[in-house]
This record gives structure tokens, C-alpha cells and sequence, in this order.
């Protein structure tokens, strides 16, 4: 992860509204500045004037402080160039007017806000009897927010941009989903301990007298939390997905961070969505286990 903190020659307007050369960024620092084990979320100071870039995934994030003003934006690293102003580069800017709330803000990782599906790069088959631990990876989000008592969510944020796609055994039974190319693995070890990805274990268990035969796999995001381990990787909780007989599967969410963590653990994002505890998790078969109908589309 990158982080580019730049002091600005601010005229009396914000960098982003000015061309002139003497907006540009000056005293940039680079991550061969910083301690690998740095995470990019956390709280920010950040003086009047001042602003500060973010690399996470493929975007680089843009923080701007100028009086009671945050200004934020966003943009795929392949078009930003920290040399040059980033209005040249026409980033659109979000403006929020915030009096007496501070000069800190905090960056939170966090999911996308709705289940991301992914196909499996050759079906699975689980016979009868047989579990499995599968590990699968998804783009982290970004949350800012500041506040001095409460916080107040000034923006949400894609690191990668995903397509949408409808994932049900039809047209009326399922839900708008994310597709991606999730990475999926029985193996942890074949993941990198980057924080621009969140892994969640899935457990699956077929206790049916059938085969079961997986083809696609999709997380019900918005109802995990993520946590941190001592080497800043990311985590949700670990899914139970069994399935007795002919009925449908049973669907647990485990509480608190997964086994496989090792070391000190950290909490640090709630769910978008609580989960009560007498609620039946199978309506959340389609997002887990199943066969979408329609197309995918950006």
C-alpha cells in the first residue's frame, strides 16, 4: 500500500480548483519511506492545506483539507501522477462542509455492500459425507469518516471496480449481486498477507447421500465483519454451509474472527447489516451456493 502525504503551496483557493504550477504537490515521500507492517487504515491527522493520497487495490484516493471543508476523490493509479494538479487530471471531487468537527479523519477497510460471486475455475465436488474448508478472497472498501464525538460517514469507496450480475436459480428467486474474480483456494497459504483483499473461510459440509457439486461461490458481504491480524491481513468471520439430505443448505455464521488467525486480532469493521440471532440464514442459500440466471454486465 502507498500513501503519498504532500504539503501544497496553497494560494487562498484549494489545490484542486487552481492550474497554477505553484499548486502543485511538492515533498512527496514514497513507500520505501515506510515500515511494510504499516497499515493504510487508522486515524489521520491532517493540518489546514494539506493533502494527502492513498493507493489501496488499483485506486489511489485523494484527501483534501481546507478550512471547514474534506474534499475527497478518486481514481485507477494508472491515471493519477502526483506531480501535476489533481484537478489537470479532472479527479471528481466530493465537497463536504463540516464546521467544528476536527482536523482528523479515519480510514476504515471495509465490504462492498452487496455478496460478491465468482466463478470457480473448475466445478468442485464434495461427495457424500466429505467437508471442506475453501478460503476466498475479496476487494477490500474503503470508509472515511470524522467527527469529533460521532463519526459522520463523508464517503465509501470501490478499490476495484466490479460488474453486476443477478445470482439466483432464477429470475425471481435471488439477489443483485457483484461478479468477480474471486480468488478461491483451499489452501491459505497460497494468499498474500496484502491488506487490499478480505478473506473469509468458508466450511462446507455435505451431509446429503449426493454429491454436491459446486460451480460458483458468493459471500453474503454485508452481513461480515473485518478483522486484522498481527501481520495486517484481513478477515471476515468463518461461514458454515451444511447441507442434510435434499433440503436446502443450512447457513452459519460463526461469531467473532476466524480460527485461522494467529497472533493479537483486531476488530475493526461492524457489519453493514446485523445479523439477528433468530434469523434464518437460508435465504441466503442463493448467495452462497447456486447457479445465476441472465447476464453479467458492467
Amino acid at each position: 500500500v502507498l500513501v503519498i502525504d504532500t504539503m501544497l503551496d496553497w494560494l487562498k483557493i484549494p489545490r484542486f480548483l487552481s492550474r497554477k504550477p505553484s499548486a502543485s504537490p511538492q515533498d512527496i515521500v514514497t513507500d520505501d519511506a515506510l515500515d511494510p507492517l504499516t497499515p493504510w487504515w487508522g486515524t489521520f491527522t491532517m493540518i489546514e492545506n494539506e493533502s494527502r493520497f492513498w493507493k489501496v487495490g488499483n485506486q489511489v484516493i485523494c484527501l483534501d483539507r481546507y478550512n471547514d471543508e474534506w474534499h475527497i476523490a478518486h481514481c485507477p493509479a494508472t491515471q493519477f501522477n502526483p506531480t501535476i494538479p489533481a484537478r489537470a487530471v479532472d479527479l471528481p471531487f466530493k465537497t463536504f462542509v463540516l464546521r467544528n468537527q476536527g482536523n482528523e479523519l479515519s480510514l476504515n477497510p471495509t465490504l462492498p455492500d452487496r455478496s460478491v460471486v465468482s466463478q470457480l475455475e473448475h466445478p468442485l465436488h464434495i461427495p457424500a459425507g466429505e467437508k471442506i474448508t475453501l478460503y476466498v478472497s475479496s476487494p477490500v472498501w474503503m470508509k472515511i469518516s470524522t467527527g469529533k464525538t460521532t463519526q459522520i460517514l463523508l464517503d465509501d469507496i470501490p478499490t476495484q471496480e466490479l460488474s453486476d450480475t443477478w445470482f439466483g436459480l432464477n429470475t425471481l428467486e435471488g439477489e443483485l449481486c457483484y461478479a468477480s474474480k474471486t480468488r478461491c483456494s483451499p489452501r491459505l497459504k497460497e494468499f498474500s498477507t496484502s491488506s487490499e483483499r478480505i478473506i473469509s473461510p468458508l466450511l462446507i459440509k455435505n451431509r446429503s447421500k449426493k454429491t454436491l457439486i459446486l460451480e460458483q461461490l458468493g459471500v453474503p458481504l454485508p452481513y461480515l465483519s473485518v478483522y486484522t491480524d498481527s501481520v495486517n491481513r484481513l478477515w471476515t468471520e468463518q461461514l458454515i454451509i451444511q447441507r442434510d439430505g435434499d433440503d436446502d443448505p443450512s447457513v452459519k455464521v460463526t461469531k467473532g474472527a476466524p480460527r485461522d488467525i494467529t497472533g493479537t486480532v483486531t476488530l475493526l469493521t461492524q457489519p453493514r447489516i446485523e445479523l439477528k440471532a433468530s434469523a434464518s440464514l437460508k435465504n441466503l442459500f442463493f448467495t452462497l451456493i447456486g447457479r445465476p440466471t441472465g447476464n453479467t454486465k458492467k
